[in-house]
């Protein structure tokens, strides 16, 4: 799948190459449409990066240079039009990224031996003063690799961090940007089953989602009500996850996973589904080879993603979704790494400024990341 969503850098200038590369638009696309203009970042040296986000008018960057000794960790900011960038260092590595209120915010965790018990808190990054501080409220308390099965997320004003509890129980909890404590907790979150779990907030709720290997249940606590109802966004085959979620062109958008076949000959098609606020399915796509990130929107309202590649080799090829009906074209191909492969519990890897779209696609060798203008 992929490698783990924890690192950062140290403060000091990358050394990159700058390539241009061409647009290869196929299939149907709207009068509106046209194929965005693509530069490349090649990211070289001990620079490993892992996730992105958008805030301030600028794209940030979360790796590090030792991440095998998860040490020497930062942030990387990039300017959108020169794509010059600009090294800030974290006083602790990462394992999740997420912005809002002209906010960086990160998800740290203390691990205290010899029980393995991991002490969560939030760290914030101000893009203004270019200073970084571990808020000291602990917001979640876990074992080991329950690690992998958490996600931050930004939405309706605050953050939101889904993961297994200290006893093993899943939970979601609301965190305060601005002190990093506890609002309030969410007893009923469904289990996660797999990870990379997710969870996006709205004025209309919160909608949890298993990640990949979880459930095709997708799952909303109504603002007020404290109830849960859930809707199930696979049918037909032996089973299905929800990917992700994300909330974009005002509905909650979920990559939806269909499994079928036997054991050891199991295929896998997806689809892309939005949910209005009352929690009805608005739009629901063909199966086709598409979600792979959770979909981005740029001010005009056009979504975009990233295809779910059938092989490891090649291009990948970047998605302009209708948001009326899901169906999905080819706006461009990006020549990905051998190494990226289906890895849908991939965190943070897309990302949309302006009218700019941001794709990472990061691995140990030397990631690389595009930007689409469109």
């Amino acid at each position: 799948m992929r490698r783990a969503r924890a690192s950062c850098i140290a403060g000091s200038v990358l050394a990159l190459t700058i390539a241009t590369a061409i647009a290869v638009p196929a299939g149907p696309a709207s009068a509106a449409s046209r194929a965005p203009t693509l530069r490349a970042v090649h990211f070289s040296g001990s620079f490993t990066a892992q996730q992105i986000t958008g805030v301030g008018g600028s794209l940030w960057v979360l790796g590090s240079r030792s991440p095998s000794t998860f040490t020497d960790c930062g942030l990387e900011r990039f300017d959108v039009s020169t794509l010059a960038s600009q090294s800030y260092p974290l006083p602790q590595c990462a394992t999740g990224i997420a912005s809002g209120n002209g906010k960086v915010y990160l998800l740290v965790n203390q691990v205290e031996l010899p029980s393995n018990t991991r002490d969560y808190h939030i760290e914030v990054f101000d893009p203004v003063t270019g200073a970084a501080q571990v808020l000291p409220p602990v917001v979640l308390q876990n074992v080991g690799s329950a690690v992998a099965h958490t996600d931050l997320s930004f939405g309706d004003g605050s953050l939101w961090l889904y993961g297994y509890s200290i006893g093993g129980s899943s939970e979601v909890v609301q965190i305060s940007p601005q002190t990093g404590g506890v609002q309030s907790t969410i007893p009923n979150a469904p289990e996660i089953g797999g990870v990379y779990p997710a969870v996006v907030a709205t004025s209309a709720g919160q909608w949890l989602g298993g990640g990949p290997g979880g459930s095709a249940l997708l799952e909303r606590v109504q603002t007020g009500s404290g109830a849960a109802t859930n809707t199930r966004l696979v049918t037909g085959g032996r089973s299905g996850s929800i990917l992700w979620l994300s909330a974009a062109a005002g509905r909650v958008w979920a990559g939806v996973a269909k499994y079928d076949g036997t054991p050891g000959t199991t295929t896998l098609t997806t689809r892309l589904v939005a949910l209005n606020e009352q929690g009805h399915v608005a739009v629901r796509s063909p199966w086709e080879s598409v979600g792979l990130y959770p979909v981005v929107a740029t001010p005009d309202n056009r979504l975009w993603d990233v295809e779910y590649p059938a092989r490891c080799e090649g291009s990948v090829r970047l998605l302009e979704i209708s948001p009326s009906t899901g169906v999905s074209h080819s706006a461009a191909r990006l020549l990905a790494p051998p190494e990226v492969c289906n890895d849908e519990d991939a965190g943070s890897e897309l990302a949309a400024i302006g009218s700019r779209v941001f794709v990472l696609f990061p691995t140990e060798a030397g990631a690389v990341l595009y930007r689409a203008s469109t």
